[in-house]
């Protein structure tokens, strides 16, 4: 698969996260299998403690209270997994955003004519700062200053003006993105809860008014951009004549002990 240097970074290192976020996950969960043999091993030995001396072969009866093994840390392991699960997603669409940026920056900077019929759109209307970039002054400064923290304008011009797809999931992720970020993952105007109830594929759903990732959640996310930055950085290069190569795999492992 061909793709420029920008597609492949952003892919390879989304394949990183899905490492660790899978470490992390099977991690605690051999913790709490841990816990729960642990517990169980107890209440075995218990319970043959007091068989083995029992008064006159009376055995008493033998109760446990409290929470079923395994189940101490339950309150912890849901809010690793909502944590993790929302770091891995937002960090899924900032790679998308990024790369879209540098993408942008790139086609821009080798046709800066493009840009003028769009500035409007894109509330660039600095006429004089149009006129010095199309003479390529300080064209990488303006560009960098025009498209910073405003990612709306990088989907804008990629996905309506270069006419590029954006599918309906990443569209729907961007949304999820801001709503963990800008309002700490809270539906407040009610408005992800039908959309995601309606969309399995993303694994996601809205409890008591807060979004809910989880791991499952997390790995379509990262799926997600990952499929469908390749596909736009392939029609990006055909349309621009970008420069690509094909991707190498990533060499990643862990060791354990």
């Amino acid at each position: 698969m061909e793709l420029t240097a920008y597609a492949t970074e952003v892919i390879n290192d989304l394949v990183r996260l899905q490492l660790m976020l899978a470490c992390v996950v099977g991690d605690n969960n051999s913790f709490n299998k841990r816990i729960a043999d642990s517990r169980r091993e107890q209440r075995e030995k218990s319970i043959a403690y007091f068989k083995e001396h029992a008064v006159n072969g009376k055995v008493p009866n033998i109760t446990f209270e409290g929470p079923e093994p395994g189940q101490e840390n339950a309150e912890y392991n849901t809010f690793l997994d909502e944590t993790f699960g929302g770091f891995v997603l937002c960090r899924a669409v900032d790679f998308y955003h990024w790369y879209l940026k540098q993408v942008v920056l790139l086609i821009l900077n080798a046709n800066p004519n493009l840009l003028r019929q769009w500035a409007k759109d894109l509330r660039i209307t600095n006429a004089e700062e149009l006129d010095a970039f199309e003479k390529g002054q300080d064209r990488e400064k303006l560009l960098t200053r025009w498209f910073r923290g405003a990612e709306w304008k990088t989907r804008k011009l990629v996905h309506e003006h270069f006419k590029i797809p954006l599918k309906e999931d990443l569209g729907l992720l961007v949304d999820v993105r801001n709503c963990i970020v800008h309002s700490l993952g809270k539906d407040t105007d009610g408005a992800l809860e039908p959309v995601l109830k309606n969309n399995p594929r993303l694994s996601l759903s809205v409890a008591n008014q807060y979004v809910v990732v989880g791991f499952n959640g997390s790995h379509a996310a990262s799926e997600i951009v990952i499929n469908d930055v390749s596909v736009i950085d392939q029609m990006l290069a055909q349309k621009f004549s970008l420069s690509t190569a094909p991707r190498v795999q990533p060499k990643i492992s862990r060791v354990y002990s």
